[in-house]
């Protein structure tokens, strides 16, 4: 099952993360975290605008989707990043 969490600023990502964790193991996850915090870190440096959980969609052949994050960089070209 999918989800999507909150965590507080200053609150321990691993430790909030870890009792919903049912394959990774702590360090895999902090490893996780690690890497999407550095690209996300680069695109904002870079000024970018990330959106999170993007819904779209096809009425014609009723198909709908979510992008994890889209990534709207200053040249106006877009990206998507499936997590």
């Amino acid at each position: 099952m999918e989800y999507v969490t909150t965590v507080a600023e200053g609150q321990d990502v691993v430790k909030t993360l870890m009792p919903k964790m049912r394959v990774l193991k702590s360090d895999q996850v902090q490893r996780a975290i690690d890497q999407i915090q550095t690209v996300l870190t680069m695109y904002r440096d870079q000024g970018a605008v990330i959106i999170p959980q993007v819904v779209i969609s096809d009425s014609a052949s009723s198909t709908a989707g979510t992008i994890d994050l889209l990534v709207i960089h200053k040249n106006g070209s877009m990206q998507i990043i499936d997590l």
